[in-house]
Order: structure tokens, then sequence, then C-alpha cells
């Protein structure tokens, strides 16, 4: 609520303001953004500073009987090595906070000339984003999930491409993240899911018999207030079952756990949609999740299937998993496979369901029927 929220930026000035000299002025813009002039201070002087106040943070502040752990990601511009115009300098470590954001967070970095370069490309990015979703130039691709026994479809994962006029096919790689740091994301997730429900409608019309269809959910969409609302009104403006569908989310997206958060998985999970831990192993609390979240699914992280032909450990983790799995009732599935030799071996451990390039590549629409007519 608002009174933690003030008792934390409190708490944080003050420990900003221990690490400060006292003739080095200190002000807040607004919401939890500080800016801070050191006068007569040498870059080495800065660069000692921050790294004391990210230091200062990494203690957890005691709030209301609870610990709350924060970080704190710094930018820094030079006077008058960057800029001797004021807002000029403001501007530069502004664009320094984000990227020590972009690399992570709970970091700093200083002004660089090429900074101002990376921010025109990501603003181009984003406005080339906003105009994708209005020329309707993203577009769906479908990658078949497979049972290793019976080699029979199992699921189908559905996934977001970019056809650009100009540069062709742009990799979700570059576009997804800078969507993420902004509210493009949840548009770009009410219309996959848009446009994945209307498509099943369109094969159910057809008489196909569907697999279950996995749509991927960003971490800043499951913070929304509007996820649900959204998911529920799609399903049912094209007739879709919600147990027809999985909500894939990943490890991260449950890092932070808020009120948002907390209800809207309890919601989905409520509404019957099945839920799928997606690079399961690669975070820092796997076990917590799935006792948490009540999570139906996991997939093997490509990075553990990867390792399994030469990797003793890698195959030690996936058995690991699988045991896990199957003592919790849960379905697994193994991503990311290539060859013959790493299906053999998440079989002989196991693991019942796979998907990867080995089995097929993700395929637009009329492959994609090819599959369901079989």
């Amino acid at each position: 609520g608002h009174e933690a929220g003030d008792l934390l930026l409190m708490m944080a000035t003050k420990r900003i303001k221990e690490q400060a000299r006292a003739t080095d002025i200190l002000c807040r813009l607004g919401g939890d953004e500080f800016v801070m002039v050191m006068e007569g201070a040498s870059p080495q002087d800065g660069h000692r500073l921050v790294r004391d106040i990210i230091a200062a943070f990494s203690t957890p502040f005691e709030i209301q009987q609870q610990r709350i752990y924060c970080t704190a990601s710094i930018g820094v511009s030079v006077y008058p090595d960057d800029s001797t115009d004021p807002q000029t300098l403001v501007v530069y470590a502004d664009l320094a906070m984000y990227r020590a954001k972009q690399n992570g967070r709970n970091d700093f970095e200083f002004y660089t000339s090429n900074l101002n370069f990376i921010a025109h490309q990501w603003l181009d990015m984003e406005n080339g984003i906003r105009h994708a979703l209005k020329e309707n130039q993203f577009f769906l691709v479908y990658q078949p999930q497979m049972g290793i026994e019976k080699g029979k479809l199992t699921g189908v994962e559905v996934l977001l491409r970019w056809r650009h006029p100009e540069r062709g096919l742009i990799p979700p790689l570059e576009f997804v993240k800078i969507a993420e740091q902004s509210s493009l994301i949840n548009q770009i997730g009410d219309w996959v899911m848009d446009e994945t429900c209307k498509q099943m409608r369109t094969w159910l019309d057809k008489g196909y018999k569907l697999p279950r269809v996995s749509v991927n959910v960003s971490p800043r969409h499951l913070r929304s207030d509007s996820l649900v609302k959204m998911l529920s009104s799609v399903t049912a403006k094209y007739g879709i079952s919600p147990k027809m569908m999985c909500i894939e989310i990943t490890e991260h997206a449950l890092l932070e756990e808020g009120d948002t958060v907390k209800k809207n998985m309890r919601l989905i999970k409520d509404m019957g949609f099945i839920i799928s831990l997606d690079d399961f192993g690669m975070g820092h609390s796997s076990l917590l999740y799935l006792k948490r979240w009540a999570v139906d699914e996991v997939k093997i992280d490509r990075t553990f299937v990867d390792g399994l032909v030469n990797s003793p450990e890698d195959r030690v983790i996936v058995k690991a998993i699988v045991a896990l799995a199957d003592a919790l009732g849960l379905s697994l599935i193994g991503e990311g496979v290539e060859n013959q030799l790493q299906a053999d071996i998440l079989s002989q451990s196991g693991c019942k369901n796979v998907q990867g390039y080995f089995y097929s590549p993700p395929i637009e629409i009329k492959e994609m029927e090819g599959w369901l007519k079989k």
C-alpha cells in the first residue's frame, strides 16, 4: 500500500544520504527516481559513491514486520566531459541508468556517446512495434509438441513473428525485450491471444481435433490488472474453453510476488487454464514456485537438453527434474530437441513429451493444418 511505499522511500533516501557528502545535492524527481549533484568531485569520486549506494541497498529494509529487498540502478554523467548543459546532463544520466536496468539492475553505468545511438535505436524500434501492431505486420507460427513413444501430436506452442516490409523477418529477441520495457508488451499479448483463439475457432469449425494450445504471457502482462479480463473476454468471444489452452510463464515472471501477480495466477487457474512453467531449473526458487503456484506442467530448459549428449551432469539434472515431476503429478516437456540422441536420452529418463527442430520448426498456418489433418 501507499503507507509502506512512503516508508520505503524515506528509508531509501536515508541510506542514500548516509553515503553522500555534506556538499552533495539530492532531490527526488518523482516516483522512485532521484537525482544527485556532486560538485567539485572527480569521476573517481562518483564511481566510489555509486558503489557505496548500491552496497547500502544490499541489506533488506524492515517495514511493518516484513523484510523488503530493494535494489538501485544508477546512471552517471560528468560535467564538462559529457555536456555543459544541465538538462542534457540529466538526460545523459537517465540514458545511463536505463542501460544499467537493461543489464540486469542493481548496477551502475557511466554515460558514453554510443548510448545516444542506442537510445535512438531503442526509440525507432518502439515506434516500429507500434506501427507493426497498427499495420498487422505481426503473425503467429506454431511449433508442434510430440509424445515420444507414439510420435503423436500432444500440443502446439504459439510463437510471435514480425515481418517488416523493409527489413524482412525481425527475430523476437530484437523486439520483445524493448516491448517488455513498456506497455507495448501488453498490447502484443492481447493481440496474440485474440489471434490464437480466432485461429483455434477456425480450425474447430473445419472439424479438426485440436491438441492443447500454449500461449506465452510476459512478466509485465502477468502484473497487469487487465490480463484476466482479457483472457475471459477473448475465450468467450470465440467460444474457446480455457481447458484447451495452456498459459506459459517463466520463473522470472514470478520473482515479483505482488498482489496483482498472486491474484492473476489464482484467477487464471480458477478459469480452467493449464499453467506451464517455462525455462524450468534456470531460476532461483523452482521448487518453491511449483508448490506455491499450483503449476500443472514444467518445461525442461533447452540449456539442459543441449548438454544431454556430452554432459553427465545435465543428464543427472534432467533425471532429477523427471523424478520431481512424477512425484508431484506434473506434466513435463523437453524443449529444444535437435537430434535423435537427445530424444532417446529424454525418453530413457522418463520425459514423455518433447518439442524442437528435430520434430518441426515453428510453422505457419497451412503447414500446421497439414499436421492437424493427420
